[in-house]
């Protein structure tokens, strides 16, 4: 029993340990200078997708208005010859051997060849 009551006193004294410091350390400057480098160019890169976006916005807001004028002229070019060949079936003659007749073919090859349908399959490409 007198050996119990030793070891319960030594127990209840407070026992200090030594404290030891110690230091968790990484070189991070390489880390570090990777994210600058990456912060930096990504900042470039989105000032340039920025303009590139505003861009294609300028573009297929032409491109809408393109294709209205395409159309109306290919309305107007069907309007016309309805009319050039009506006119020309009253005085007795074929509209396409007046001199408006010719006027308008050329119009519609100018058209048909392709300049503007070009313009037009351009508008096609799909940027996302």
């Amino acid at each position: 029993m007198e050996t119990r009551k030793i070891i319960y006193n030594k127990l209840a004294d407070k026992v200090e340990l030594k404290s030891e410091k110690v230091e968790f350390a990484l070189d991070l400057k390489q880390l570090e200078s990777y994210t600058s480098t990456l912060k930096a160019k990504f900042s470039k890169y989105n000032q340039k997708f920025k303009v590139l976006d505003d861009m294609v916005r300028d573009i297929r807001s032409e491109a809408k208005e393109l294709d209205k004028l395409s159309d109306r002229l290919l309305k107007e070019l069907d309007e016309q010859e309805r009319e050039g060949i009506r006119i020309a079936k009253e005085l007795g003659v074929k509209f396409q051997d007046t001199a408006v007749g010719k006027k308008w073919e050329n119009i519609s090859k100018d058209y048909l060849s392709g300049k503007y349908d070009a313009i037009k399959r351009g508008l096609a490409i799909n940027i996302k």
